[in-house]
């Protein structure tokens, strides 16, 4: 998580206890580094280096008291570098408890909690104002499908270019399916023939003529259904990321197994997965299997009944 600018390890902070049992010097009980490393002259003066923390600092009442056993009394530079170490140590948070205890910065009783972790996910790792990582959700669908939606926009799928980029010694980076071009993320979801084919009967399905959307983010976006409700293009969405997963999954088969589905075929997989997925999902579109098959794009502009999830 450092390369993208939030440090996980750096949202704890050590609480420590009257009774802790880290070594003072040796151990980075105290801003992630030994004592004995930023304070090398004051160490040098310590009459007892393998002290624990709980003999150099107690606790009276809200405040520390350093228990000091030098050598000699530190003085001139040194003498700084203690004033240094005193202050920090007056700053040192402590424990409830006579233990040592680590607390999460970024929750008020300082236990680590999934939802704000989440959030700090969604707002400093991902650049909401980047459409290319914005966190996408569908709720018609399975969240392993979001995520793998996800990782299609962002262009971190398996592709052979992708892994050659990595180190990953290829035989060949064209593409496995058609061998017309290189295998690009592009190339895989859209432009691949295998996949040209597959959007080309999805679009005719749904009566929306050929395909036309050239861009993942066209596609992954739910672009061009011309649904008049967001709950409609929330339905077409769905649809067209069920169809990206089966044409991923399609090329997989011939990866693995040297077998694809035939067009036809494909289509038929699209159809049964994605009236599975969205109809136990959305259950207030009242989706019917039949008209699914026959005439799903009435569900772009249909207005639910009943609540329910969507």
């Amino acid at each position: 998580m450092n390369n993208c600018n939030f440090n996980f390890v750096e949202t704890f902070k050590l609480c420590i206890g009257e009774d802790s049992t880290y070594r003072f010097w040796d151990d980075a009980w105290l801003d992630g580094r030994s004592l004995k490393d930023r304070f090398n002259r004051l160490y040098r003066l310590e009459s007892e280096k393998d002290t624990l923390v709980r003999d150099r600092i107690s606790c009276n009442g809200s405040a520390w008291v350093c228990h000091w056993n030098w050598c000699r009394e530190p003085n001139g530079r040194v003498r700084c570098e203690l004033d240094s170490l005193v202050a920090e140590i007056a700053a040192i948070p402590r424990s409830a408890s006579e233990g040592d205890k680590w607390k999460w910065i970024n929750s008020s009783d300082g236990i680590l909690k999934t939802k704000i972790l989440s959030s700090l996910v969604d707002d400093q790792i991902l650049d909401i104002n980047d459409e290319d990582k914005e966190t996408m959700r569908n709720n018609f669908v399975p969240l392993s499908l979001n995520i793998f939606s996800w990782r299609v926009k962002r262009k971190r799928i398996p592709v052979r270019v992708e892994l050659d980029k990595r180190g990953i010694d290829m035989d060949s980076v064209r593409c496995p399916t058609c061998n017309d071009d290189i295998e690009s993320t592009d190339h895989a979801m859209i432009f691949c023939k295998h996949a040209l084919n597959a959007w080309d009967r999805v679009f005719k399905w749904w009566g929306l003529g050929n395909f036309s959307n050239w861009s993942i983010h066209e596609i992954l976006n739910g672009d061009g259904c011309g649904a008049q409700t967001s709950i409609g293009r929330k339905l077409w969405q769905a649809v067209e990321w069920v169809s990206g997963y089966l044409i991923w999954k399609n090329r997989n088969q011939k990866v693995f197994r040297d077998k694809m589905w035939s067009g036809p075929s494909l289509l038929n997989e699209i159809q049964i997965k994605s009236y599975e997925w969205i109809a136990r999902r959305a259950k207030s579109l009242d989706i019917e299997w039949h008209q699914w098959l026959v005439n799903p794009r009435q569900y772009l502009d249909y207005i639910p009944r009943r609540s329910g999830i969507y």
